[in-house]
């Protein structure tokens, strides 16, 4: 059974809800230990390419064009990449630990890495940001609501990186006001194990998950949030995808 869920750019989201749960062969983990949830993040058929743009500044650092990173396709499943999938209502189990520090460098006019999760402590979390580029950037930081979190501008091969403390959960923006071209994304979870982000496939497992009936949820910065009701077993994997289709099929 699919579901269909309207999406920017022109697309359509189906979210595919048959699922099958498959025994692990020869390998049955304690009942503690929970099952496994996996899957794809992947378009039916028709899928964006990733934008060019024409540099017009800094061309010695930067380069003449540079390719936006929203949408990192692979051509052969056509997974898409960077899709943050968490599953909500898990009220027991393992314990999320904290990230002391997430690190963005501004390298070659882009931010690296692109796009990256970390879990919230009790005293925040330590952002630091380094410029390896000959040339200023400016380190402009949202939260969801578009508020300005800071906005700081560092001199070419800075000797010394910008850290900044993040205290709230949620999507943080970085943008660069200088190349517009710059983006980066930080996910803020606060006391959620749960989760995976899809590699260069489209793939995401997450393991251990406690027996009970659950939500998950995919999330990337282009197309909003993905949502479908799981059931988890004692062992063995659950088999859920989220198909993304064009707009009107």
């Amino acid at each position: 059974m699919r579901h269909r869920l309207s999406g920017p750019n022109g697309l359509q989201l189906a979210v595919v809800t048959g699922l099958v749960a498959v025994p692990l062969l020869g390998l049955k983990p304690a009942a503690a230990s929970g099952g496994m949830v996996s899957g794809v993040v992947r378009f039916e058929a028709e899928y964006p390419k990733a934008e060019r743009v024409r540099v017009t500044t800094d061309n010695a650092v930067c380069g003449t064009h540079k390719n936006k990173e929203a949408f990192l396709v692979s051509p052969g499943n056509k997974g898409l990449k960077n899709v943050l999938v968490t599953i909500e209502g898990v009220k027991e189990g393992r314990r999320a630990t904290p990230t002391a520090a997430v690190t963005v460098e501004q390298d070659g006019c882009s931010y690296v890495p692109h796009f990256q999760v970390a879990q919230l402590g009790a005293e925040g979390l330590s952002l630091k940001v380094g410029n390896k580029d000959a040339t200023l950037h400016n380190i402009h930081a949202y939260n969801e609501k578009g508020d300005t979190l800071f906005n700081i501008a560092q001199p070419g091969g800075a000797a010394r990186s910008i850290t900044k403390t993040l205290s709230e959960p949620g999507v943080v923006t970085v943008r660069c006001d200088v190349h517009s071209w710059m983006s980066a994304y930080i996910v803020i979870l606060k006391d959620q194990p749960y989760y995976a982000v899809t590699d260069d496939t489209g793939h995401f497992s997450i393991a251990e998950v406690p027996p009970g009936s659950y939500t998950l949820r995919a999330w990337h910065e282009a197309l909003g949030e993905m949502k479908k009701p799981v059931v988890v077993g004692s062992d063995g994997t659950l088999n859920a995808d989220f198909v993304i289709k064009p707009r009107g099929k």
